[in-house]
């Protein structure tokens, strides 16, 4: 059980956001009530430029970016997080797909900059990483050296 610092209630942890493996101070339905009191006092054109704001330093930033989240995964998946800024070099191509890498700031495509665990069971350590493209990372994501084997021989076999 904890108490938020908002509301002053006691409640069961599930009613708790998780943030960096620690549970937050404010409850989930405090949370929610911080957002909407923040949309319903701020203007669309206030939102817009805090958008822009974000994406703009999301652009200038990649490394710093693709650093927090994969932070985040790591804390979430409770592995170990040990590569900084110097450990990531993201190429003009994609080494996998050889396509050539967008950076976005927002939204995630098949050309966005990922960072690679080389090997799944390892966490995000300087000999593990690899920067490739979203979708040369979501192929090998969930699927085995044979599953893959197996879909060349499919299409070799189909075409």
């Amino acid at each position: 059980m904890i108490k938020c610092t908002r509301c002053d209630l006691t409640k069961p942890d599930e009613e708790f956001s998780l943030s960096n493996g620690k549970r937050k101070k404010w409850c989930k339905s405090c949370l929610a009530e911080k957002a909407r009191e923040y949309y319903k006092n701020t203007t669309t054109e206030q939102r817009e430029k805090k958008r822009k704001r974000n994406q703009y330093y999301r652009k200038s930033n990649r490394k710093k970016t693709m650093l927090a989240l994969a932070r985040q995964r790591a804390n979430r998946k409770g592995i170990e997080f040990s590569i900084n800024e110097m450990d990531i070099n993201i190429p003009e191509y994609c080494p996998v797909l050889d396509i050539k890498l967008a950076h976005n700031a927002y939204i995630l495509r098949g050309d966005s900059p990922t960072i690679d665990r080389i090997d799944p069971t390892l966490g995000y350590v300087p000999e593990n990483c690899k920067v490739i493209s979203w979708r040369a990372n979501r192929i090998k994501s969930d699927a085995t050296l044979e599953e893959i084997e197996a879909i060349i021989e499919y299409l070799e076999a189909a075409t």
